[in-house]
């Protein structure tokens, strides 16, 4: 049985050109969805039937790529963050990333946004479906020309504190920067208001900041945030 899969890329070229690649008999794989990457897509997702969703952050999604009318205009993600945060919601579906090698990228946020792997832009189609299928099977991958950018590149001491925050962490400061309440954060999450408070309490703790305010500035210091 083939494996399937869906593709979220706001590049119409590279989207379209690897669901035809995709479509080859000798890839095994079945194209279910192909999409922009915007809120649609997203809750296109979770009605979708499909193994593996393949997620282009290159290109025509980094935030320097979108002009300032074009972002007024659009519901995708300004920051590679704030697309791990959406693919958070995501549950029990591998996702595999395709970027380019940019230190825009915040690798340890996209793992504990739930990210199966990373796949290079210049990957061929071997690896390509190679990256798919360990995915499928619950196995993660790595395109080894990534892992060589990041570690040379490495992350500043700002950086290092989000790495340590959990993934329920990470999504309530999103919630926060997003300037949910509480009552808000716990129906969007599903989870009790004190455990929210709980979650804040721990994060803010972690990243050293004491308000909002501080939270903010901090982020978009880091770039993690437009």
């Amino acid at each position: 049985m083939a494996l399937t899969v869906a593709i979220v890329d706001n590049n119409a070229l590279l989207r379209d050109g690897i669901a035809a690649l995709l479509f080859l008999p000798i890839s095994g794989l079945r194209v279910v969805m192909a999409s922009d990457c915007d809120d649609a897509a997203m809750t296109a997702l979770q009605s979708t039937s499909f193994r593996v969703a393949l997620i282009g952050i290159s290109g025509a999604n980094t935030p320097s790529s979108l002009s300032s009318e074009a972002s007024e205009q659009t519901d995708a993600p300004k920051t590679h963050f704030e697309l791990a945060m959406r693919l958070m919601h995501l549950a029990d579906k591998p996702r595999v990333v395709l970027m380019n090698q940019t230190p825009e990228v915040y690798p340890k946020a996209m793992i504990q946004a739930g990210v199966s792997g990373f796949l290079s832009t210049h990957a061929d189609l071997d690896e390509l479906v190679k990256s798919l299928r360990l995915a499928g099977m619950g196995k993660s991958y790595i395109s080894p020309s990534l892992s060589t950018a990041w570690a040379q590149e490495g992350l500043s001491d700002e950086q290092e504190r989000f790495a340590e925050l959990s993934a329920r962490e990470l999504a309530v400061m999103h919630y926060v920067l997003a300037e949910k309440r509480v009552p808000e954060i716990a129906e969007l999450l599903s989870i009790n208001p004190k455990t929210v408070a709980t979650y804040r309490s721990r994060m803010m703790e972690k990243l050293g900041v004491r308000s909002d305010l501080g939270l903010f500035k901090l982020v978009q210091s880091t770039g993690l945030c437009s």
